[in-house]
């Protein structure tokens, strides 16, 4: 029953979040409704009031059902398109470590496994719902039993970290590592927190590609200081021991920090068995260039016959590198590097030749260097 009894009509069996409705009379024209609150029952319905050259509009309507059931709740299906897909369970992941805040209605919708809270382990259940692995969620009476007998008796290990030819700039890998895990335990998720030092080193990235954790997915939230918060879902149990993820971050400043895992989690089985990471960062002996630069060629021109050219370029942090030399019709003539290296001043030479090793033309040539996003170009004359 509404407080507008011409509309009672159109008012559908189940309401849903977004939902709209159509209303047309001959007196105030086309009056769209949407139900903007979860489920709608008893709630304030946002009407907006489309009159033909009539003064009146509808502002709010009070809607109550009296008698009949509750709509049923569409678990899992958190962006509201009628349907539980992998999207659903990447937003669910993003809620678990604060990169994305929910409304209530996707709260309840998230929490498949009915604990009160959105974990990691809601996103991976919804993962599995998704592709087919399961066909109902815990919330939903029937549980999905895992025996886990041992496994809040697991051991994490956060890697130390002590490099004396470290610099400011550069970057290092940590991993976290854990102990056996049995494939009846059925882990399909982790998340953990990982605090650190500020001032002496800064989160970067992360992989987890020849991991235990390969093929899944992660979700990082390094948006506070001191801190990031870490989320992983997959589908099939993890099995065996060794590195989860990799950790990449880099040297601010001199000086040594513990890496703290807290709040670590097994799907909702919490691990306290948790050994932290000491990282202790000494300034190396090079000097890190403040950023990464194509600097130039020597001699130029230059005579093969009697030196080769130098060609001189900075990389500010660690990473792939390629240098390639172009003729003036753009043809590549050789590539020179392709490969991983470190941050730091390098330098190498160009004799003249091909990738086939013969003796190229006198003329005009470049000399491309790709780092990243950072490209630049340089010209170069070769003299017989």
């Amino acid at each position: 029953a509404i407080d507008t009894p011409e509309l009672a009509d159109m008012i559908p069996e189940y309401v849903y979040p977004g939902d709209k409705v159509e209303y047309i009379d001959d007196t105030h024209g086309k009056l769209h409704l949407m139900f903007m609150n979860d489920n709608s029952f008893g709630s304030s319905i946002q009407s907006f009031g489309l009159p033909n050259g009539g003064m009146l509009e509808y502002t709010s309507l009070n809607l109550q059902i009296i008698g009949g059931e509750q709509p049923p709740v569409v678990y899992g299906d958190i962006d509201n398109n009628g349907s539980v897909q992998a999207y659903d369970a990447s937003l669910t992941l993003q809620n678990s470590v604060g990169l994305l805040e929910f409304e209530e209605w996707q709260t309840i919708r998230a929490d498949v496994d009915g604990n009160g809270s959105i974990q990691a382990y809601d996103a991976s259940l919804i993962l599995q719902y998704a592709v087919g692995i399961i066909d109902h969620f815990p919330v939903e009476g029937r549980g999905i039993s895992n025996p886990t007998r041992g496994l809040e008796d697991s051991e994490i290990t956060v890697s130390d970290f002590d490099l004396s030819s470290i610099n400011v700039g550069q970057t290092f890998d940590i991993t976290i590592s854990t102990s056996e895990l049995l494939e009846e335990w059925g882990v399909t998720a982790y998340q953990f927190d990982l605090s650190f030092d500020s001032s002496v080193i800064a989160y970067e990235d992360n992989s987890i590609s020849g991991t235990l954790s390969d093929g899944g997915m992660v979700a990082v939230n390094d948006q506070n200081e001191g801190i990031i918060n870490v989320g992983y879902m997959t589908t099939a149990s993890l099995t065996g021991a060794g590195s989860l993820i990799t950790i990449e971050f880099t040297k601010l400043a001199e000086g040594n920090t513990t890496l703290e895992c807290t709040d670590f989690l097994y799907n909702t089985t919490s691990i306290t068995n948790i050994n932290n990471g000491d990282v202790t960062l000494v300034n190396g002996n090079e000097s890190i260039p403040m950023e990464t630069q194509l600097i130039g060629n020597y001699p130029n021109p230059f005579r093969p016959a009697e030196h080769s050219s130098i060609i001189q370029f900075n990389t500010k942090k660690a990473g792939n590198v390629k240098l390639d030399v172009y003729n003036s019709m753009g043809q590549k003539v050789k590539t020179l590097v392709n490969r991983k290296v470190d941050a730091g001043e390098h330098s190498i030479s160009w004799d003249g030749t091909n990738d086939q090793n013969y003796s190229v033309s006198s003329g005009v040539y470049f000399y491309k260097l790709k780092q990243g996003r950072y490209t630049s170009t340089k010209k170069m004359i070769l003299m017989k």
